[in-house]
């Protein structure tokens, strides 16, 4: 076992002490008597935390154990618990021993998983310096909550994202497609497709949340939209920055002259800012008219009392943030991939191009649930016990951090590895081959040509894009709904190519998963 530098001068210390001590009598001794005995005790803790404690005594010695790295700066983030998973394919979870002796653990199985996030899932929460980082790019709205305030809020919100609700937005979702597609057959030719992803969901959530069109499609100059591009933009400095707050103090982290805090204050005042105002235009709409008052996720919030302004405008923050940006992610996986697989596009196109409801569209179903499988917006979710809990049977010390890595999870070999069968249309139905965990493959959520929600596997668990328990996602239906429609109606009208086969396109973000770099298309109109 490697011995780490401050072991290997702990050690040197003690020596040099015993050496000290032995030469110069009962005299040295008292003299020195408070410093050796600082020194010693030292010693003895280092040596307890990092050697006999993780291999004598921690019950999370009952997992294997992966060798220490920085899976945060990796790229794609999950890579590498990928591996371990693909190492260890029977364990519950696999433990990440730090060198200064810290464990921390990757649950893997389905088993481990449930009791993460639904069993025992208020003993768990964020970590106090991402929580705070996270807080203020998006508010501290409902993804902020911890323990009763967070039962509360859910409770609160609820209501406001009844599927009967959201699918009554399905018309505003395609007029916006078809604004989006109009844009891109101006365009012609190459598009960065990413910056016009991100432009299309934010004129959804706008009036879909807010009543509020912000016209981004047809906007070269859009405050909200330049303020979210560079907050959620994966840069280098801005993931660094947001590493660094998990071990700065906030008072500290804050006051840092880097340019990650003075993008994070001036685009968050603005976004504020406009948030209250929205929020003043809806108070008075509700004093004239509560009747005719247009219907949409922030007046459900404002009418149910539970929240003061500042609070509101902290949901309002949530979900423009994560309402728009975490589609929009999907929605450019969803082109590069279709972009890919020219054969599945050429069937979803023909599906779209026939009669029936997105929601009932086999194929399109399916390639939207790969989407969210392969390339689940938040690839890392980062959780911390407030008490001893139980995992896979193991008990778990207070204090114990846990990584849920949906990029790795949702590619577990045991779980999504499997066999591919033709259907029924090919040439040659019956024939079947292996089918890889990370091969984009719509079928898995077909059965009988009809629709499924497990992909294949024997548990929810096995896919955790959207969490699960009391802290899954509350704007699931929301954003299944609105990928749906911008699918079929792109795909309905243009033909999408990768403009530059060569250039390798490489996972990242800062929050949520991009192509770093973006994401190049050809996209042309189709007769």
């Amino acid at each position: 076992m490697p011995v780490t530098f401050l072991q290997a001068a702990g050690g040197a210390i003690l020596l040099r002490y015993a050496i000290v001590l032995s030469q110069a009598g009962p005299k040295l001794i008292l003299t020195h008597a408070w410093t050796a005995s600082i020194l010693i005790a030292l010693a003895l803790w280092l040596t307890d935390r990092s050697l006999l404690y993780p291999n004598l005594r921690s019950p999370l010695r009952a997992f294997p154990r992966v060798p220490a790295t920085n899976v945060m700066a990796e790229r794609p983030r999950g890579k590498t618990p990928l591996n371990w998973f693909r190492q260890f394919p029977d364990a519950d979870a696999v433990v990440m021993r730090e060198p200064l002796g810290r464990m921390i653990l990757f649950p893997t199985s389905p088993e481990a998983l449930r009791d993460i996030m639904s069993t025992n899932s208020y003993h768990w929460e964020k970590n106090p310096g991402i929580r705070a980082f996270l807080g203020r790019v998006i508010g501290f709205g409902l993804i902020m909550a911890e323990g009763e305030d967070h039962k509360k809020q859910r409770k609160a919100l609820t209501p406001a994202f009844n599927i009967r609700h959201i699918r009554a937005l399905g018309p505003l979702m395609a007029d916006k497609t078809q604004v989006l597609v109009e844009q891109l057959e101006k365009e012609g030719g190459v598009v960065e497709f990413s910056h016009w992803a991100s432009r299309l969901t934010l004129d959804i959530i706008g009036p879909a949340a807010l009543s509020r069109e912000f016209g981004t499609l047809t906007s070269d100059d859009d405050p909200v939209a330049e303020a979210f591009g560079e907050l959620l933009d994966p840069s280098p400095e801005l993931i660094t920055f947001m590493v660094s707050n998990m071990f700065l103090p906030q008072w500290f982290a804050t006051r840092l002259p880097v340019k990650a805090n003075r993008l994070i204050r001036v685009h968050c005042s603005k976004l504020r800012t406009l948030c209250r105002t929205i929020l003043n235009e809806k108070h008075d709409g509700l004093k004239q008219a509560e009747e005719g008052a247009e219907d949409d996720i922030l007046k459900n919030i404002v009418q149910s009392g539970q929240f003061t302004d500042e609070e509101v405008i902290d949901q309002m923050l949530t979900f423009l943030a994560a309402g728009h940006e975490t589609t929009a992610s999907a929605l450019t996986w969803s082109m590069y991939l279709l972009a890919l697989h020219k054969d599945v596009q050429a069937r979803l196109r023909a599906e779209v191009r026939g009669s029936g409801e997105v929601e009932s569209m086999p194929i399109l179903n399916g390639v939207c649930e790969e989407v969210f499988r392969l390339y689940p917006t938040v690839p890392l979710t980062i959780r911390q016990s407030m008490c001893d809990t139980i995992v896979a049977g193991i008990g778990v010390p207070k204090g114990t951090v846990a990584l849920i890595v949906p990029y790795a999870i949702n590619r577990h070999p045991k779980h999504w590895n499997g066999v591919k069968t033709s259907s029924a249309d090919e040439k040659s139905p019956g024939l079947s081959e292996k089918l890889d965990c990370e091969e984009f493959w719509p079928e898995r959520w077909l059965m009988d040509g009809r629709i499924n929600k497990h992909g294949g596997t024997n548990s929810n668990f096995c896919e955790t894009t959207f969490l699960h328990g009391p802290r899954s996602c509350i704007g699931k239906d929301f954003a299944k709904a609105e990928l749906k429609y911008a699918i079929a109606g792109l795909v309905a009208k243009l033909d999408i190519d990768i403009a530059d086969p060569e250039r390798e396109v490489i996972a990242g973000g800062t929050v949520t998963t991009k192509p770093i770099g973006g994401l190049n298309l050809r996209m042309k109109k189709v007769a």
